[in-house]
C-alpha cells in the first residue's frame, strides 16, 4: 500500500492517513453522506467493509464489552447488592485506566472523584492512619476494589493507592451515575406526561364534539273513535 491518502473539506486539505489507518466510519454509523473526500495520491491497496457487515462488527463488539464489564462489576463486593438495572447504568459509564508499575494512582488527601476496580495488576494502598495510629498497607489484586471511602464520605483521601506492576481498573464516577439515572427518570416523566395529555385531549374531543341529530320518530296522537249512544 502507497500512502498517505490526503482528506480535503471544501478544496482544502484537513488531514492525511498511512498504513493501519481506518477512515469512512462516520457515514456508516449516522447514515449520513461523507463529509469530506479522500483521494489516492499514488497507486494504493484497501480494504473495505460495506455498511451491514461494519454495523454488525461494531454492535457485536459494543455487546460483548459490555457483558465483560458487567461481569467484573459484579465481581466486586461493593457492587454485588445492586440490581441487574443498576449494573448495566454503570457498565455504561465505566472507564478503563492503565498505569505502569511505581505509578501513583491518588495520593493522600487528593479529591476522590473515581471508584476503582483492578481488572488485573496489583496496587497497594498506604499512607494509611486508624486512630491516630499508622496502618500496615493493604495489597489488592485482580477483582479487588478501592477509593470508595471518599466517595461515600465526601471527604479527600485516606490513603496513597500506587500500582506495583501494570494495572487495569475499572472506574467509574457516582455523579456520573446519578446525572445518567435523573436524566432516564426525566425521560420517562415526560412520556408519561405526553400520553397523559394526549388521553385528556381525545376525551375532551369526544366529549365536546357535536353529535349527530338523532330524529326522533314524531307519533300522530291516537284518535279513538266517539261512539255515540244508540
Amino acid at each position: 500500500m502507497t500512502l498517505p491518502l490526503p482528506f480535503a473539506v471544501c478544496h482544502t486539505q484537513v488531514a492525511t492517513r498511512g498504513a493501519g489507518d481506518a477512515f469512512g466510519e462516520v457515514a456508516l454509523l449516522y447514515g449520513c453522506p461523507r463529509t469530506a473526500t479522500v483521494r489516492a495520491t499514488s497507486p494504493s491497496t484497501l480494504w473495505a467493509l460495506d455498511r451491514t457487515t461494519f454495523r454488525y462488527m461494531i454492535t457485536r463488539t459494543a455487546g460483548d464489552k459490555m457483558q465483560t464489564i458487567t461481569k467484573g462489576l459484579r465481581a466486586a463486593k461493593l457492587l454485588q447488592s445492586l440490581t441487574n438495572a443498576q449494573i448495566s447504568r454503570v457498565a455504561e459509564v465505566v472507564q478503563v485506566l492503565e498505569y505502569h508499575a511505581g505509578d501513583t494512582i491518588f495520593s493522600k488527601g487528593d479529591a476522590g472523584n473515581f471508584f476503582f476496580i483492578i481488572r488485573s495488576g496489583g496496587v497497594r494502598i498506604t499512607d494509611l492512619v486508624s486512630m491516630g495510629a499508622q496502618v500496615q498497607d493493604e495489597m489488592l489484586s485482580a477483582g479487588g476494589s478501592f477509593g470508595e471511602r471518599a466517595l461515600l464520605l465526601s471527604e479527600p483521601r485516606a490513603g496513597t493507592a500506587i500500582a506495583t506492576e501494570a494495572v487495569r481498573c475499572r472506574c467509574w464516577n457516582p455523579r456520573v451515575v446519578g446525572v445518567v439515572v435523573v436524566v432516564v427518570l426525566a425521560v420517562v416523566v415526560v412520556m408519561v406526561v405526553v400520553v397523559v395529555v394526549v388521553v385528556v385531549v381525545v376525551v375532551v374531543v369526544v366529549v365536546l364534539s357535536p353529535h349527530a341529530s338523532r330524529h326522533v320518530p314524531q307519533l300522530e296522537p291516537h284518535i279513538q273513535p266517539q261512539l255515540t249512544p244508540a
